[in-house]
């Protein structure tokens, strides 16, 4: 008589270990050893609590991502917040005054108009996309939070914006001869915020011994998509290096 080989011969795939099974076998075949590894975790956790699988696969990600220099992730959201710290040493002889940004550039790595360059003397963007938290010059926020918080909503971003840079600056760096050599700490983490659940985070772990300025990470589109990367890139210089490098007309003052 007729197979149905929708059914004949096959476990029922939602409600039974035999499909993890089988995707073992085929990433088996394939090579995949990552791969049989995670799953095999997955069942370990499926026969412990059967709703487990279904609670996992609604999260996003599983859980944080400790992110290297240069490495790029997906974003997959659309309301996010950019969280920056840092935590400057103490018995430099001269107060510190950090400052977070961002720069948002179109294909030609250029502001389109001043106001798309985000501070804490311009705290919002025109296209209602970028919303700055202001201005904590001592870092004295992030022992229990971030010093700075910009928050992002993704599909607000002007049409022209391709780029959007995330840096920090030392306001007169140069008179009080300070650099981020006597900064700890610093870092640049992606809050999901729906659930202020902590998608990635990028530490700063480099010497950065006479850098005044660091773009600490970038948000870019590729494809349609937004993606991360952590960028870690120093400079020494003080924001109106960055004004002047991305934007062409009067520097905003």
């Amino acid at each position: 008589m007729p197979v149905n080989n929708s059914t004949a011969g096959f476990p029922a795939f939602t409600d039974k270990p035999c499909f993890f099974i089988l995707l073992i076998l085929t990433f088996a075949v394939q090579g995949h050893l990552k791969n049989i590894l995670h799953l095999s975790s997955r069942i370990k956790s499926w026969s412990e609590d059967p709703q487990s699988y279904t609670r996992q696969t609604n999260k996003h990600p599983d859980m944080a991502i400790n992110l290297q220099k240069g490495q790029r992730i997906d974003i997959g959201l659309t309301q996010i917040s950019i969280g920056l710290g840092w935590y400057p040493n103490e018995g430099t002889g001269h107060a510190f005054d950090l400052d977070a940004s961002a720069i948002m550039i179109d294909s030609r790595r250029l502001i389109p108009e001043e106001q798309f360059f985000v501070f804490y003397g311009n705290t919002s963007s025109p296209d209602g996309a970028l919303s700055h938290s202001g201005d904590d010059p001592t870092g004295g926020n992030s022992a229990e939070g971030d010093d700075e918080i910009i928050k992002t909503d993704l599909s607000l971003v002007d049409e022209r914006v391709q780029e959007i840079l995330f840096v920090v600056t030392i306001h007169e760096a140069q008179a009080r001869r300070q650099n981020f050599g006597q900064v700890r700490n610093s870092y640049i983490r992606i809050v999901d915020e729906r659930n202020q659940q902590e998608i990635a985070k990028y530490e700063l772990g480099e010497d950065f011994s006479i850098e005044t300025g660091i773009e600490f990470g970038r948000l870019y589109k590729k494809g349609g998509y937004w993606k991360f990367e952590a960028s870690g890139i120093g400079y020494k210089e003080d924001l109106a290096f960055f004004l002047s490098r991305y934007y062409k007309g009067d520097i905003i003052k």
